[in-house]
C-alpha cells in the first residue's frame, strides 16, 4: 500500500481495530499463560490497544482542536494520528505483523503492515515537508512585506523558526502528551530534546497543510499564526508577549 495524501487510511485503522481484537481473543484463550510466548503476547496486545486509544483521543479531541486554531478542514483526517506517531513504534508493529502471519496467516496483509511499520518514518517525512514549506512560506512572506536584505531575512527566519515558538503551539494543541511512541531508556528528556520534539510534531502538522492545500494556502496559514500564537502564549504565559512576524 503506497501512501499519499488521497489514500483511504481508515482501512488501515479499521485493520488495526480487528488485529486487537485477534490479539485480544488469543490473550484470553492462551493454553499457556506462564509462558514467554504468552508475555510476549499481552505486551504486544497492550501496545496495540494504547495506540488505537490514542488514535480515537486524537480523531476525537486533538484534531478538531487543530482545526479551530488553525482555521483549516483537515481532508485526510487520519494523516494527523500518524504525523503523531514515532520511530520507536515500528518494532512493535514488525512483531505484530510476524506474530499475525504466523499465527492467522489468513488474516495477514502484508502491504498494511509494511505502512504501519513505517508511520514514525512518514511523520518524520512530513515534519521535513513541514519545515521545508516553512522556511519558503517565511521568505515570501517577508519578501512580501518588503524584506530583501539577506541578513534581516535570515535573522527573522531563525527568530521564527525556532523550537520554543513551534513549541507554543504543541502545548496548546496537546500533541506532545498524545504522541505515539514506545518507552525507551534511552530517551534523553532535556528541556532542550523535549522542545525539539515539540517542534517537529507542529512542522508534521504543518506538512499536511502542504500537501493538502500547497504553497499558496499555506503562506495564508503561516501569516495568520503571528496574532494566533501571541493569544496562544499571553494565555499561558500572561506576562510575557511574543511576536513572531
Amino acid at each position: 500500500m503506497k501512501l499519499n495524501v488521497n489514500v483511504d487510511l481508515s482501512k488501515v485503522f479499521n485493520y488495526l481495530a480487528l488485529i486487537s481484537y485477534i490479539l485480544k481473543d488469543d490473550y484470553i484463550n492462551y493454553p499457556d499463560k506462564t509462558s514467554k510466548k504468552f508475555a510476549r503476547l499481552e505486551t504486544l496486545g497492550h501496545s496495540l490497544d494504547e495506540f488505537l486509544k490514542k488514535h480515537e483521543s486524537i480523531q476525537k479531541f486533538i484534531r478538531p482542536k487543530i482545526e479551530e486554531t488553525f482555521k483549516v478542514k483537515i481532508k485526510n483526517p487520519n494523516l494527523v494520528t500518524i504525523a503523531l506517531f514515532t520511530p520507536s513504534t515500528k518494532n512493535t508493529f514488525i512483531a505484530i505483523g510476524n506474530y499475525i502471519q504466523n499465527n492467522h496467516p489468513d488474516m495477514y496483509h502484508s502491504d498494511r503492515f509494511d505502512l504501519m511499520a513505517k508511520f514514525g518514518d512518514v511523520a518524520q517525512g512530513l515534519a521535513t515537508l513541514g519545515d521545508a514549506a516553512l522556511k519558503l512560506s517565511i521568505t515570501h512572506i517577508l519578501w512580501n512585506e518588503g524584506v530583501i536584505d539577506k541578513g534581516k531575512i535570515t535573522k527573522a527566519k531563525e527568530r521564527i523558526e525556532q523550537n520554543s515558538n513551534l513549541a507554543v503551539y504543541c502545548d496548546h494543541l496537546h500533541l506532545y502528551e498524545n504522541r505515539i511512541y514506545v518507552e525507551s531508556k534511552y530517551f534523553d528528556p532535556k528541556p532542550r530534546t523535549i522542545e525539539h520534539i515539540k517542534a517537529t510534531l507542529v512542522e508534521a502538522l504543518l506538512g499536511i497543510f502542504y500537501l493538502e492545500k500547497g504553497l499558496r494556502e499555506s503562506l495564508i496559514l503561516i501569516k495568520s499564526l503571528e496574532e494566533q500564537q501571541r493569544e496562544i502564549y499571553k494565555k499561558q504565559y500572561p506576562i510575557t508577549e511574543t511576536k513572531i512576524l
